[in-house]
C-alpha cells in the first residue's frame, strides 16, 4: 500500500493504494506523520487528510485528547474554515457520543508511539527469525522462478516485503480477526486514516511498508482494460520513485536526468485518467507498450527489433527510447550479445503456483506468531489514547501492523534475506519494482 505524502500529485494520491507515510502536519511543538490505508477518493472533501491538515482541526483533536467537546465547541473552533462537525464525523476524525465529540480515528500520541515501538523492538525479532529459519524453504520456492537474470533477493523483496507482509499481512490479519479497520467509504474507494506523532528518537528509514499500485480492481485504462499491474515498494522516504506506476504520472521536473531524457525521447503528453487531467507526463496509456515488452522478456531475452513490435503503433518510432527508459529504471539490461533481459520481477500466470506456495508458508509463520504475541500486546496497548476514546484496538492494529512489518522488512534486509531498496546496485535507489498479472493475486486494499 502506498505511502501518502502531501507532495504527491492529486491523481496519484487519489488512485494509488496508500499506506501510512510521511505527510507531516505540525504545530509549534508537535508534528505528526499521517496517511491512509486503502484507496482514496478523488474529491478532497471526502478525504480525512484534507481536514486534519487544518490547524483548527489539529487543535480540536489535541484538545480532545483530554476531554470530549460539545458540538457548539467544535463549531466555534472551526469558525473561518470550510469544515463543519459533520465533515469531521463523516470522515471519522471525530465521533459523537452522549458526552460530546471524541477522537474517532487511528490517532497516536508520542507516548503511544513509544510504547508501540518498544513492543515492536521486543517481539518483531522473533517474527524475523521464523522467516530466516525457513530461508532454505523460501529459496527452494523462489528457485522455481525461471528468469535467472532477476536477483533472488529482488524477487524475495517483491514477494515477501511487498505482497506477503504488506498486502497479504493486512488481508490475513483482518480475515483472522486481529484487524478490523473502520473505513470511510464511497463509490470506488474506501480507506482508514491515521496520524502518529513523530518520535525524533526512532527511525523508520528502511521500513518497506509502502507500495504504489496502478491498474487494479477499481482503476484501469479506458477502452480495453489491461490485465496486468505495476507496483513498487519502498520506505517512507522513497519519493520520488524512478519506477512504475509513479513514472506514468510524474511531471518531468520530478524525474532524474537519465529518466527524464528517456521520457522526453518517447514524448511527454497530456492525458485523462479516471476523471483527472494529466499534463506533460509519460502517461498511463504507455503501459500498453511497456507491459507487453516486459512480459515478452519474462519468456526469454529479446533483441531490440523483437521488442519493437510490442510498442503501440503510434509510438513505434520511439521504441529505442522505451528500452532506454526501462534500462534507466532497472527493469532490464542489455547483454553482451545485444539482447535485453529482465532484472525486475515480472510475475505471469505461470508463476501463480510459486506465489501460492510462498504465501502459504508465510501465512503459517505469521499466524503462529500472532497467536503467541497478539493477546499480550493487546493488553499492553489497551491504554492508547484512541482506545480510551472508544476506537477499537482492531482498527488501530492497521497502523500497529505497519510498524511491526516495517521493522521486520528492515531486519530482513540487514540479514540478507531480501534486497535493500537503497542498494548501490540500483541506478536510482529507494524502491523495488514489480509487474504482475492480476489473475495471480487478489489485491483489495483496505
Amino acid at each position: 500500500m502506498r505511502i501518502l505524502r502531501s507532495l504527491l500529485p492529486p491523481l496519484l494520491v487519489a488512485l494509488l493504494t496508500l499506506s501510512p507515510g510521511l505527510a507531516i502536519a505540525a504545530t509549534a511543538k508537535r508534528s505528526f506523520f499521517n496517511g491512509a490505508a486503502g484507496t482514496l477518493p478523488l474529491d478532497p472533501k471526502d478525504r480525512a487528510g484534507t481536514y486534519f491538515h487544518m490547524p483548527q482541526v489539529r487543535a480540536i483533536i489535541e484538545e480532545m485528547e483530554a476531554r470530549p467537546l460539545s458540538e457548539a465547541e467544535v463549531t466555534a473552533r472551526l469558525a473561518g474554515t470550510d469544515a463543519t462537525p459533520s465533515n469531521l464525523a463523516r470522515t471519522r476524525l471525530i465521533r459523537a457520543t452522549p458526552a460530546g465529540y471524541v477522537i474517532g480515528f487511528n490517532y497516536f500520541t508520542l507516548a503511544d508511539m513509544r510504547r508501540i515501538h518498544a513492543i515492536a523492538d521486543r517481539d518483531v525479532p522473533s517474527l524475523v527469525d521464523s522467516y530466516l529459519h525457513h530461508a532454505r524453504d523460501f529459496d527452494r520456492i523462489f528457485s522455481r522462478y525461471p528468469v535467472k537474470s532477476v536477483p533472488r533477493e529482488r524477487l524475495a523483496t517483491a514477494v515477501m516485503a511487498g505482497i506477503a507482509l504488506n498486502w497479504d499481512g493486512l488481508d490475513k490479519t483482518m480475515a483472522w480477526g486481529y484487524r478490523r479497520p473502520q473505513l470511510v467509504r464511497g463509490p470506488g474507494w474506501k480507506y482508514s486514516f491515521f496520524a502518529a506523532e513523530a518520535d525524533p528518537s526512532y527511525s523508520e528509514h528502511g521500513f518497506i511498508w509502502g507500495s504504489s499500485t496502478v491498474f487494479g480492481e477499481h482503476d484501469n485504462l479506458s477502452g480495453t482494460p489491461i490485465d496486468f499491474t505495476f507496483s513498487s515498494f519502498g520506505d517512507p522516504y522513497s519519493d520520488p520513485r524512478m519506477n512504475f506506476p509513479d513514472l506514468f504520472f510524474s511531471p518531468l521536473a520530478d524525474l532524474a536526468p537519465d529518466v527524464r531524457a528517456a521520457v522526453e525521447a518517447i514524448g511527454a503528453r497530456d492525458e485523462s485518467y479516471m476523471g483527472d487531467e494529466l499534463h506533460g507526463v509519460l502517461g498511463p496509456s504507455r503501459a500498453r507498450s511497456i507491459g507487453p515488452m516486459l512480459f515478452a522478456l519474462r519468456k526469454a531475452p529479446q533483441t531490440a527489433a523483437a521488442l519493437e513490435r510490442y510498442v503501440e503503433p503510434a509510438d513505434r518510432a520511439h521504441a529505442g527510447a522505451f528500452l532506454q527508459l526501462l534500462t534507466a529504471t532497472d527493469y532490464i539490461r542489455r547483454r553482451r550479445d545485444g539482447r535485453y533481459e529482465l532484472i525486475a520481477p515480472v510475475l505471469d500466470r505461470q508463476d501463480a503456483a510459486m506465489l501460492r506456495e510462498a504465501l502459504a508458508l508465510h501465512r503459517s509463520l505469521l499466524h503462529e506468531w500472532l497467536k503467541r504475541h497478539y493477546p499480550k500486546e493487546r493488553v499492553e496497548l489497551s491504554n492508547l489514547t484512541a482506545v480510551r476514546q472508544g476506537v477499537p484496538f482492531g482498527s488501530l492494529f492497521t497502523q500497529i501492523w505497519h510498524e511491526y512489518f516495517g521493522l521486520a522488512t528492515r531486519e530482513l534486509v540487514h540479514r540478507g534475506f531480501i534486497e535493500d531498496p537503497y542498494s548501490p546496485a540500483l541506478r536510482h535507489p529507494n524502491s523495488i519494482a514489480m509487474v504482475w498479472r492480476r489473475s495471480i493475486y487478489h489485491f483489495d486494499p483496505g
